[in-house]
């Protein structure tokens, strides 16, 4: 049994203890308590969340180019800069001062700098004294700030002079009470972008924790192979500043998240295993920096669906692209456009669903109302683009169990599976 199988059922039996407690009472003349309201608005409390105008966080495009010491790829500095308190950077042991260097993908106005240490139910020991430091070229770092931090906090923000940078260096420097580990969960910046972020590249070969990993991009799509036996094979697509893709390895299958810096010699980015229940199972963090070009190519996606589908009965098809608007983006839909063709042709019985996953809302109704909105507009778009309408179900679906802000950034699709006849 689970341990959420486990945890709804004892969830049950106090609830129907109480509610025979409350019968045994008004049998007895006494008055039942009235339960206060519910507040459907009312936020979990390990919700996290990003501030609109964090610098550090995977939507804004930062990218990890140099560290100097981490526990394991599971413990990765990336994890300093993902926006979330409960994944952590954790240094070597008895190796507590370390370093990362983080590049901004455009010129930046740094006006406050700070982390988080947790809350109160959270790591013990957190680091105490930070040193941020600046550069424009990633070679000359000047101090902008160094901070001392209080345990079991959010974020702490420290104002800094107003300085143009590219490039933070992060020391850690000491830590509340242990002296043999660093445990670093959030950094922050705040400021304001001074010119436009190009489009990111990803094409190229990339060492990544030892293995060669070759990307090779065309438009929007991203596709991927890490060169081990068998063989890491990725699909996806651009999506703001960053790329998500799918992947399958052998019998096994996940997604991915990935960054470049703008002028495509550093990447960094996390992936993650599937379970049957949709549950993310961390892979391990990538840092890498380009060593070549890689040759163009293309990833057959039923390859990687086909995993998908058979692990878990679903296939995240990233390659549906939606305009800022809010319709369906043919051109840029081109790659899920055709796998969706080439399924309907290879499964002349069976009908398509496409489930638009809404996430960004703790509240089941709103998510409800923003993915069946989304749906009404896809498949408006999938109409125009000629596809048979009577073949394809479209519906809206909701998430509110996806805590950390990366699994909603990631998660924020259309997903793929077959509906039967």
């Amino acid at each position: 049994m689970s341990s959420g199988t486990a945890d709804r059922l004892a969830r049950g039996a106090v609830a129907a203890a109480l509610f025979a407690c409350t019968l045994a009472v008004a049998g007895c003349g006494w008055p039942s308590p009235e339960p206060p309201p519910a507040d459907p608005a009312a936020r979990p409390a390990n919700w996290s969340t990003v501030a609109s105008d964090e610098l550090l966080a995977p939507a804004r495009g930062v990218v990890v180019t140099d560290r100097s010491g981490e526990l394991s790829y599971v413990a990765s500095s990336l994890n300093a800069v993902d926006g979330d308190d409960g994944t952590i950077w954790i240094s070597p042991p008895k190796d507590t001062v370390q370093w990362l260097v983080v590049e901004l993908p455009a010129l930046t106005k740094i006006r406050q700098v700070g982390a988080s240490t947790g809350d109160p139910g959270s790591i013990t020991g957190p680091v105490k004294t930070l040193r941020f430091e600046g550069s424009v070229d990633g070679i000359t770092f000047t101090g902008l700030q160094t901070v001392d931090l209080a345990t079991k906090q959010g974020p702490q923000l420290f104002d800094v002079t107003p300085t143009e940078v590219r490039f933070l260096k992060v020391t850690t420097l000491a830590n509340h009470k242990d002296n043999e580990v660093t445990l670093v969960p959030s950094l922050h910046a705040r400021g304001e972008e001074l010119e436009p972020v190009p489009p990111p590249s990803f094409s190229g070969r990339w060492n990544v924790n030892g293995h060669e990993l070759d990307l090779s991009q065309d438009g929007n799509v991203v596709y991927g192979v890490v060169r081990m036996e068998p063989p890491m094979i990725f699909y996806g697509t651009v999506a703001g500043r960053g790329a998500r893709l799918a992947w399958s390895r052998g019998n096994e299958n996940g997604i991915a998240r990935l960054d470049v810096d703008p002028s495509s010699t550093h990447l960094s980015g996390l992936w993650w295993w599937i379970d049957p229940l949709l549950n993310f199972n961390l892979g391990e963090a990538w840092i890498s920096q380009r060593v070549g070009d890689a040759p163009r190519f293309t990833v057959p996606i039923p390859k990687i669906a086909d995993v998908h589908i058979r692990k878990v009965g679903r296939f995240p098809l990233y390659g549906l692209v939606f305009r800022p608007d809010g319709d369906l983006d043919l051109e840029a839909s081109a790659s899920g456009l055709g796998f969706i063709r080439q399924a309907l042709a290879s499964f002349p019985t069976y009908k398509v669903r496409l489930e638009v996953v809404a996430c960004d809302s703790w509240i089941e109704a709103k998510n409800l109302e923003a993915a069946r909105a989304r749906a009404s507009r896809l498949a408006a778009g999938l109409e125009r683009s000629g596809l048979p309408k009577e073949r394809i179900v479209v519906e809206g679906r909701s998430r509110t169990d996806l805590v950390r802000p990366i699994y909603r950034l990631m998660y924020d699709q259309v997903e793929f599976s077959l509906a039967g006849n």
